[in-house]
Parts: structure tokens; sequence; C-alpha cells
């Protein structure tokens, strides 16, 4: 029951600090605004790729009639669909590219990626209801937080209230459930934006669940630091010091340093380098573009044999749509594995 008391007590002081009051109601309007965009954009997004979609499927479905290798080559698009979670947090979309061309034996590159085709001020973050809870929150929780006890101690009032019979830990733990519900507050309408989501898409309600317990225990573990470095710092001006700087490293600086520390331990091959892995070992599979390739001249002659005619015109199929079929089947199997080393790195 202390630690409720000490906890409203907290909150009437919060309530008289304007700062904290604006600061609340802005980040909460803030969250709201990002939440309706995010929705709109994400809706907006997956219908323009499903109109993309029926037309590219329409325009390979209604070409006429075509020599089978340039069948192959004609390919057709592929356009990556959006994820029913995109409007609370988009992703590697941005990054990965949307659109790829399908094209026979070859391994073609995707393209239409907002990162490499805008500044490079999208790799801060785009504003959505994610970057809210993982960005702001934390932020308004070090401005609203940091001189909770510390405050307290430099005026005098921390002593007479333990010298009145308060013990500390409830003391403290009072200020940390209080701070808790300003978290719960200013993250209510980014759980809000991802339920609705989760409800337009219920294939992706685990990993919701998954995305909004992990929000919580970033904000519950802010709260602790939060509490404990005002209750350890000598000022308030080196409580506030200090969260911002552990804001500014955790938040900006380590997410980014980490990508950068992986990519020297783990270096990923470059495309051009893996084509050309994937060409030299292609060259030693079989290459179906040539008429006297050793592996190929072997698969016609097994076909002649098998069906015991002596031309390939004589075969009860057409021989142009086998070859091209056993040229998809090697480097097929050459791509997965590619991909699969890659994925491992």
């Amino acid at each position: 029951m202390t630690i409720w008391r000490v906890a409203s007590a907290q909150y009437r002081l919060f309530a008289r600090s304007r700062l904290a009051v604006v600061a609340l109601v802005l980040l909460v309007m803030l969250s709201a605004i990002a939440a309706i965009t995010g929705a709109s954009e994400a809706s907006r997004i997956a219908a323009n790729r499903a109109t993309a979609q029926a037309a590219a499927n329409q325009a390979f479905a209604n070409q006429p009639d075509r020599h089978p290798h340039r069948m192959v080559h004609y390919g057709t698009y592929a356009l990556r669909p959006l994820s029913g979670l995109a409007a609370f947090e988009p992703g590697v979309d941005a990054y990965a590219g949307s659109l790829l061309y399908l094209e026979g034996h070859r391994q073609n590159a995707t393209t239409l990626g907002a990162a490499r085709e805008s500044s490079g001020l999208i790799r801060f973050g785009q504003l959505t209801p994610a970057f809210v809870l993982r960005v702001l929150v934390p932020l308004l929780l070090v401005f609203v937080g940091f001189q909770m006890i510390v405050a307290e101690r430099q005026s005098g009032l921390l002593i007479q209230q333990i010298a009145q019979g308060l013990p500390p830990a409830r003391l403290v733990a009072g200020k940390a459930l209080a701070l808790a519900g300003v978290a719960g507050v200013a993250a209510v309408p980014a759980l809000l934006a991802l339920g609705w989501a989760a409800w337009q898409s219920p294939a992706d309600a685990g990993v919701a669940l998954v995305m909004a317990l992990a929000a919580l225990l970033w904000l519950a573990l802010w709260v602790l630091g939060i509490t404990l470095v005002s209750v350890l710092a000598r000022t308030a001006q080196a409580a506030l010091l200090g969260l911002v700087l552990a804001w500014a490293v955790l938040v900006v600086l380590v997410p980014r340093a980490a990508a950068g520390v992986a990519g020297l331990a783990h270096p990923l091959p470059t495309k051009a380098e893996t084509d050309l892995v994937i060409h030299d070992e292609l060259r030693r599979l079989g290459d179906s573009h040539n008429p006297n390739d050793p592996h190929f001249a072997a698969f016609k002659a097994r076909l002649l044999r098998q069906y015991r005619v002596a031309r390939v015109e004589d075969l009860p199929f057409n021989y142009r749509g086998a070859l091209s079929a056993e040229g998809e089947r090697l480097t097929s199997r050459l791509f997965a594995d590619h991909a699969a080393a890659a994925a491992a790195i």
C-alpha cells in the first residue's frame, strides 16, 4: 500500500510539471499520427503491389506462342508482398527492395529499395509506431524521471521521508511504478497500432505478441535504469547527462555499430563476386546455351536412347523445352546452394 501512495504522490509531481505533461501529450499525439500514417501508407503500398502483380501475371499468361528458350528469358515480375505488421514496423522493406525480375537460369537483383533511392536519412528510422516505442518513449522517460529521487535528496525531502518511517526500498519502488505508468500511457497508441495490425493479419498474431512483449521489456529496462541512476547520481544534472548519454549510445550508436561489427566479423560476398563464382561453377556443370557442351550432349544422347529415336524432332515432346528445364534444374540448384550459404553467414 505504501508503494501505491508513493506512486500517487509522484504522479501529482508529474502533473505539476508542465514539461512532463506537455512532452507526454505531444508524444502520444505523435505516436497516434505515426500509427494512422503507417496504416494508411502500408495499405496503399499493399494495394499498389497487388495491382502491379496482377498486371504482370496477366501479361505473362497472355503472351503469344514463343520459342521455349525465348519464353524463359521473357520472364515476369514478382513483387514482394507487404507483411500485415508493416503498419507498425516496415522492417527491411526499405533495404531489401520490392521488385524482382524472374528470368530463366539467371539470378537478378531486387530493385525499388527506398534506402537505395533516397537520402541516407532513412537509415535513422522512419516515423512509425515501432520507432516511437524504441527511440522516443525512452527519451521522454529520461526527461520525466531523471530527478525523481536525486532532486528530493538534494532538497532534503528524501531524508525527511525516511526519518518518518518510509522504507527506502518502497520509496524507490513507488517512484519506479509511477514512471512505469508514464511509460504505459506513452506506449498505448503504438501498442494499439500493433494490435490493429495483428487483427488485420491473424497469421502474424504470434509475431505481434513477441514484438509487444519485447517493446514492454525494453521500456521496463529503461524505467529500472532511470530509477537506479536517479538513486545513485550525486546531482540532477549528472543524472540527466548520464541518461542522455546512455540513450544516445544504446538507441543510436549501438544498433548501427553492431551491424558494422557483424559485417567485419562475418563479411558477405558482394553480388558481383557471387555472380563470378556462379558463372565459373556453371561452366563446369553445363551450359544449356552451348550445343557442344558435354553435359547437354550427354543429356541429348540419353533422351534419344530412352525414346529410341534418331533425331530430336522425333521425340514425343519439345526438345528445346526439355533442354531449358534441364538448364533450370542445374542453375536452380546452384542458386539455392549459394543462397543457403549467404543465409548461414
